[in-house]
């Protein structure tokens, strides 16, 4: 604890979440690490957004390069500058702990001493839990998607937010974050983050449409702006074409040839289809293609394709390309492309046609705030779009009949016929119910030769000036649209460079005025979230995931539940049921069946610096094994006292119902990657490293986590521990992962199913009690809940109650046979009128209910006994306030009672009557029952 700065100095930053430190507040954990002629230092944590601490741009703390050995030898603990004499120069501080290695740590080694620092003192301090970073030191978990990390900033804010310059302006590709919520720090902290767009109304006038429902990838930051580099086109998001559906390398398959229509890709956008995509390297010609549907298949995409449209050539990629994830493999995707109908695109025109602009129906006059991007063949620019229209033209001359053919048309927009070919269809006057024609030719001098009425259409008289609009060219095409650019393209555009395009709305900030818009919303807001939960695996994969039961025991086809859960998990919830079957449906939080087992798999399960050896993989292996001496998985939580290091009394005490308890684990498999120049070939080494026995001499092993910037995952296996439950747990607990003493919770994971009860034996008892009750099911709990010292608090303790319309009582003793059978002695039926009393019978039904951990069985038929042989008076009013009341009871109880004696056959004889008078006045409340 020290006096050593102020302000903007060296502790200013506490690492990840990069926010001011006051160095007077309290002990701070610094790290200072030494490597060669460099020197980093960092308070409360490490940075996050960079793959290691080495070669990150976010400048720590303390950074010295080019520095000597001596000067480094220089460096005095509390020197806050170079003293001029021994007793100047230092700081008045305390030193509570100073741990000094013969080595540089690595980043997660200086994470994993921090932490046990922090917990030893009670200091905050945070570890790399990015799941973009090559260094992460803890496990996490992502609930459906993207979670809560603590090492970054994510917020939701609107743009602009307070930016007193009042000239904040949005295109579609630079979004101005807000200057109250943006961190200022660094150009890297939302780098491979995810925005996306809400509010904001279309403006009245309709020059502005929202850009509400848009996302992108943040792939740059300028801090002092608070502007994100987010292109809301998405153009040139891209995966690989692995195979098509039906290759086969063994054979000698190519990856693809012209003709497959049904292809295996690595990645697909979650967009609608039918939309665009080029096949090959995007800075040479392209195939241009069409998908008209995908579909997830296990950890691959299977797209359905129109192959060569608008005349390209169709594309071959051979095995070795696809296998090695090659340029020329990749696909890329897009909502459109440039339509180069006829001759080029030259530098300075401000018109181009594209096919299909969002499947537009109608389009307005102008936009004030339309992008569109084109890209393609080592082109690329973003343009401003003026106004959008239909490619039209209009009927020149006279009228024309029904018959009429060759039509005289010229252009309507900036495109004349010379763009039309042999083929092109074009709807006549209105673009739903009229005549469609079909060119037969080309157009010579505006005299286009056509089929008339064709697609089910009428011929009919078309008036001088009617408009025609192109509609369709083959497969190519359909509805094209010309769009007016507000500036003109730099680049020429020839029908051999397949050019994708794609669109985007800007978004408006706060200086917009409200009442201008729809609704009153001009502001478009943001949110920004910590992972891109549009790449993968977050797109179709589940977080980390539990499975449950003995089958990995069982051969293969004997499997039940088999573990191979790995895609599209519909929650995080593990339901623990009867005899260990998992229950996803369950809505229970009773006991588990004890000594079950779990398997726990995520791809972000275990720290990134796992010791794996390719040429050792048993799962008794001494690289294993090691790893084992740093795991401990818990159930349980920690109430507030053991949250305090140094309160420890009631925190080890096994009666206490709050403490986490141990489960006995292995490591089954480790993270398994792919090799470098093949896809399809699996490796165990780590991540970046050659691994010649599985990928061969001087090939990698890709087995690290993707950078978030692009799509390029195909991991082959997720990291899988197995772990057994213990006999006592209680319900909704936190399953907790320690790695290195680095904690993952996951709060509420393990939730046992209610008690089931299957049978009840006698099904019928004597209404006077004392009968032994059986009650067989499951998931009646450990012994424990069922004992008085156990510890358990008194809602969560074991119990029988036996319910009916007009009773609710306890049944006496319960003993804990084993988790599918209670045993407990029935009590006498209470003395109160039974409204389900069956005179005939002169039975009581009653239900059993099993309550435990919290919760409680569900009642059926199975859990249910009757009281037998009722005397009739349980059938009488028992609610009596006044003697009038109280006689009526006692007639009506005494009249019953002799009934029932005497068709039993009177055997008590001249103690008949005094023995009914006596029941009846306990039952009527005349006397007191002792």
């Amino acid at each position: 604890e020290s006096t050593f700065g102020s302000g903007n100095t060296c502790a200013k930053k506490w690492g990840s979440s990069r926010v001011y430190e006051n160095p007077d507040s309290g002990f701070k954990i610094i790290t200072v690490r030494a490597s060669g002629s460099e020197l980093k230092a960092y308070v409360n944590g490490l940075h996050d957004g960079c793959a290691t601490a080495d070669s990150c741009s976010i400048t720590p703390p303390i950074d010295i390069s080019g520095a000597t050995p001596v000067s480094l030898d220089s460096l005095r603990i509390g020197l806050l500058d170079s003293p001029g004499s021994a007793d100047s120069g230092f700081a008045s501080m305390d030193l509570a702990e100073l741990m000094i290695y013969d080595t540089s740590l690595t980043v997660q080694e200086m994470d994993r001493i921090g932490n046990y620092l922090s917990l030893k003192y009670n200091i905050p301090f945070t570890v790399n839990t990015n799941i973009r970073s090559a260094t992460r030191s803890a496990p996490r978990n992502f609930k459906g998607g993207c979670d809560s990390a603590t090492v970054t900033k994510g917020h939701t804010a609107p743009i602009c937010q307070q930016n007193s310059a009042n000239t904040c302006a949005a295109t579609s590709s630079s979004i101005p974050l807000s200057f109250t919520s943006a961190d200022e720090d660094t150009d890297d902290v939302y780098k491979g983050m995810r925005i996306s767009l809400s509010k904001g109304g279309d403006a009245n006038d309709g020059s502005i449409k929202s850009a509400a429902g848009q996302t992108c990838l943040v792939t740059g930051y300028t801090a002092s702006t608070r502007v994100a580099t987010c292109d809301l086109t998405n153009a040139g998001s891209y995966g690989y074409v692995l195979r098509s559906e039906n290759a086969d390398f063994t054979k000698g398959d190519d990856a693809l040839n012209p003709l497959n229509v049904s292809v295996m890709v690595s990645w697909a956008p979650s967009w609608t289809a039918p939309y665009y995509a080029a096949i090959g390297n995007p800075g040479d010609v392209r195939e241009l293609v069409k998908v008209t549907a995908a579909v997830v298949v296990g950890i691959e995409w299977k797209l359905t394709l129109e192959r060569s449209l608008g005349g390209s050539s169709g594309s071959t990629i051979t095995e070795s390309n696809a296998k090695a994830l090659a340029d020329v493999a990749k696909i890329t995707y897009s909502r459109s492309y440039l339509a180069i109908l006829n001759g080029v695109y030259q530098t300075g025109d401000k018109a181009i046609i594209v096919n299909d602009i969002l499947s537009w129906t109608s389009l307005p006059v102008a936009y004030t705030n339309l992008y569109v991007k084109l890209g393609g063949n080592n082109k690329e620019e973003s343009i401003s779009v003026a106004s959008a229209t239909r490619v039209t033209f209009t009927l020149n001359g006279t009228a024309a009949t029904a018959s009429d053919t060759p039509l005289n048309i010229v252009e309507a927009t900036a495109f004349n016929t010379s763009i039309l070919a042999s083929g092109d269809k074009l709807r006549v006057g209105d673009l739903t119910t009229g005549e469609i024609v079909q060119l037969t030719g080309t157009c010579s001098s505006y005299s286009c030769p056509v089929t008339r009425g064709v697609d089910s259409t009428t011929a009919a008289v078309i008036s001088a000036g009617t408009t025609f609009t192109l509609i369709e060219r083959g497969t190519d095409f359909t509805n094209p649209v010309v769009l007016n650019l507000n500036t003109a393209l730099v680049n020429n555009y020839t029908t051999t460079n397949t050019i994708l395009a794609d669109f985007a709305w800007a978004p408006q900030g706060v200086f917009r005025s409200g009442k201008n818009f729809v609704g009153g919303s001009a502001v478009t807001y943001y949110t920004l979230e910590t992972c891109d939960r549009t790449n993968t695996p977050f797109e179709y994969d589940g977080p980390i995931q539990l499975t449950l039961g003995n089958e990995y025991l069982k051969s293969p086809g004997a499997w039940k539940n088999p573990f191979n859960a790995d895609t599209r998990t519909s929650g995080n919830a593990f339901w623990i049921g009867a005899n260990g079957v998992p229950d996803s449906s369950s809505g229970g939080n009773g006991r588990a069946q004890e000594g079950a087992w779990i398997e726990l798999r995520g791809w972000y399960l275990f720290p990134t610096d796992m010791i794996i050896n390719s040429t050792d993989t048993r799962l008794n292996g001494p690289q294993i094994e090691r790893n084992l001496n740093y795991l401990l998985v818990t159930v349980g939580d920690r109430d507030a006292p053991c949250q305090d290091p140094t309160s420890m009394g009631r925190c080890v005490d096994q009666k206490n119902t709050h403490r986490e308890t141990a489960l006995e684990c292995g490591v089954v498999s480790t993270l398994t990657g792919y090799c470098a120049n093949d896809y399809t070939q699996a490796c165990k080494c780590t991540n970046g490293d050659a691994c010649e026995t599985d990928c061969g001499t001087g090939t990698t092993c890709v087995a690290g986590p993707p950078t978030g910037l692009d799509h390029n995952w195909y991991y082959k296996t997720k990291p899988m521990l197995r772990c057994q439950l213990p006999a006592s747990l209680d319900s909704r607990l936190d399953l907790n992962i320690y790695w290195h003493g680095i904690k993952q919770s996951l709060d509420g994971w393990i939730r046992h199913q209610s008690p089931i009860i299957t049978g009840v034996k006698p099904n019928k008892v004597s209404y006077v009690g004392g009968d032994t009750l059986t009650i067989m099911g499951n998931n009646f709990g450990p012994a424990d809940a069922w004992s008085k010292t156990s510890g358990y608090s008194a809602n969560k303790m074991g119990s029988v109650q036996l319910r009916g319309p007009s009773v609710a009582v306890m049944c006496m003793a319960p003993a804990y046979v084993s988790s599918k059978q209670i045993v407990c002695k029935v009590p006498p039926l209470p003395l109160t009128r039974q409204i389900n009393y069956d005179k005939a019978a002169r039975t009581v039904p009653l239900r059993v209910y099993v309550h435990v951990g919290g919760g409680s069985n569900i009642v059926d038929s199975r859990a249910m006994f009757t009281y037998d042989k009722v005397p009739g008076y349980f059938a009488c009013e028992t609610k009596v306030a006044t003697s009038l009341d109280k006689s009526t009871c006692f007639q009506c109880c005494r009249s019953a009672c002799i009934v029932n004696e005497f068709a039993e056959g009177a055997k008590r004889g001249g103690t008949t009557y005094t023995h009914c008078d006596t029941q009846c006045n306990k039952y009527c409340g005349l006397s007191r029952v002792q």
